[in-house]
């Protein structure tokens, strides 16, 4: 007699199921990742705007007042603060809105250390000129100590990057060519 230690393939058949087996299972696996992925980015825009809330209740106008001294008008820059924290290390940058070349540049008014909840205002005084119009760009810390950009001619609110030359950052505030 002889003993065979061979297995047919036939008893080791494993059944792969159908095609739409395979196409239900693959799409299963889609819309779970699908699911995931957008749950990832509901997850990062709430922390995003938990950490945009007092950036976003800081607003800041500036009045330009002729008739100074010595041909030198006053440029006042008032900033409110409607958040209960504190901002802090507010400074502000403005440039007439005439000025298309750039040629007379930023002025940076006096930075305002402490703004509690109200208002604060620092005044600058400037030179005779045609404009009335000026544009405003500030720079602020949160309570969380996160420096804001706010009123920049690219975008509304950013969050600015510390450097050597804080507190100024060029690249948010705009060409001045």
């Amino acid at each position: 007699m002889r003993i065979s230690g061979e297995a047919s393939a036939s008893s080791f058949k494993v059944e792969l199921g159908t095609l739409p087996d395979w196409l239900a299972a693959i799409g299963t696996i889609l819309a779970f990742l699908a699911a995931l992925g957008l749950l990832f980015i509901e997850q990062r825009n709430r922390r995003a705007d938990l950490e945009q809330a007092q950036a976003r209740m800081i607003g800041a106008h500036i009045d330009w007042h002729p008739g100074g001294v010595a041909g030198r008008h006053p440029l006042t820059m008032t900033v409110t603060n409607a958040s209960p924290l504190p901002i802090r290390c507010v400074t502000g940058f403005v440039r007439e809105v005439d000025d298309l070349s750039g040629s007379r540049g930023w002025i940076q008014l006096e930075s305002i250390p402490v703004v509690p909840q109200g208002t604060s205002s620092k005044s600058v005084y400037t030179k005779s000129g045609d404009a009335l119009s000026w544009h405003l760009v500030i720079e602020f810390d949160d309570d969380a100590g996160v420096r804001w950009c706010k009123y920049g001619p690219r975008r509304n609110l950013v969050q600015a990057d510390r450097s050597l030359f804080y507190p100024i950052h060029s690249d948010h505030l705009g060409s001045t060519e």
